[in-house]
């Protein structure tokens, strides 16, 4: 574990779930390869506690752990406790936090390279206009099917959509971060 200012230095993962709700953990920055990666493929930030104040709320955090398939166990953790950590953490503006090269403790092993992650919040781009996928379920059974979102509600949570294919069918509302996203056109 490296040193910084004589208390240990962590990462920490964190971010809105898919259950809506915030997750935040704790890695050792021995583990920060493999910690990068799951919070990618996650759609989490990483960030460091940049002072001692903000390294004795990391630790209050639990130790988060990566499974074999790249996906980390972040567990749950109080709104007010996420929101302080948006504070009190360094964050790199172009990704997850990763030592520059001149910090790293000399050694005969490669350096892994840095994991880039998502920039912010892909659902926060959808507008009216926008094409969606939405899940529906009827008697002839359950699918994804594309959807246009005709009016966002004032918090922004809710999406009012029509079904592209079905321009009268019924209207429906989905939450934001419930309907699925279609690749960017080339």
């Amino acid at each position: 574990m490296t040193k910084k200012n004589g208390n240990a230095d962590y990462l920490v993962v964190f971010g809105i779930g898919a259950d809506d709700k915030p997750h935040a953990a704790r890695f050792k920055t021995t583990d920060e390869a493999i910690a990068c990666k799951a919070a990618e493929l996650m759609w989490f930030r990483v960030g460091r506690a940049k002072d001692e104040t903000a390294l004795k709320l990391v630790r209050k955090l639990p130790q988060g752990r990566v499974f074999a398939s790249g996906k980390a166990l972040v567990p749950l953790v109080k709104l007010e406790l996420y929101d302080k950590l948006l504070e009190v953490l360094d964050f790199d503006p172009h990704g997850p936090v990763h030592k520059k090269s001149a910090e790293l403790p000399a050694s005969d092993s490669p350096v892994p390279e840095p994991v880039t992650a998502p920039q912010s919040d892909p659902w926060e781009t959808i507008g009216v206009g926008s094409v969606v996928l939405a899940f529906e379920e009827d008697k002839d059974g359950a699918g994804w099917w594309e959807a246009v979102v005709i009016a966002v509600s004032k918090d922004g949570n809710t999406l009012s959509l029509r079904w592209r294919d079905w321009p009268d069918a019924r209207k429906v509302s989905r939450a934001r971060h419930k309907v699925g996203l279609l690749a960017p056109v080339a």
